[in-house]
């Protein structure tokens, strides 16, 4: 089987504009898997744990970087803490897509972005000493466009 492939296709449905993109994996899991930042927040993370999660990216690409889940407050985010070099292809990917969609925008440096993301991730001291996620595997992800 060839190595991850990164796939863009553009979705419009009844004025809702998202633009979606799946990295093909030799073991698709069950989405269903997934679990909520709310659901993890209850469980009470542990570092070095490890969990999928459905939730939202939301970025700046500068100054903040966060998974959220609607429904639970403040128990509902999770901030990225990516703390080591990235090495796995579909994270890679899922961040040059990001890049990329940014610099089409003619904002390669700020830019706002939400994304539906379905991800494993591991939980991490981050650096101001907060549990953070850190992205192991993207299994598919959306952007969700502004006034969506």
């Amino acid at each position: 089987m060839s190595r991850d492939v990164l796939l863009v296709a553009m979705i419009v449905l009844g004025g809702c504009t998202s633009v979606g993109a799946k990295s093909a994996v030799g073991s698709q899991d069950a989405a269903s898997d997934a679990i909520s930042i709310c659901e993890l927040a209850a469980r009470g993370p542990i570092e070095g744990s490890t969990a999928r999660v459905e939730a939202i990216y939301k970025t700046d690409k500068s100054h903040y970087a966060y998974l959220s889940s609607e429904g639970c407050g403040k128990n509902g985010v999770l901030d990225i803490g990516d703390l080591e070099p990235i090495s796995e292809e579909t994270v890679k990917n899922f961040y040059a897509a990001g890049d990329q969609r940014c610099t089409k925008k003619g904002m390669p440096y700020v830019c706002v972005t939400e994304t539906k993301i379905d991800a494993d991730i591991k939980i991490i001291r981050g650096q101001d000493g907060k549990l953070a996620a850190e992205l192991l595997k993207i299994h598919g992800f959306s952007f969700i466009e502004p006034g969506s």
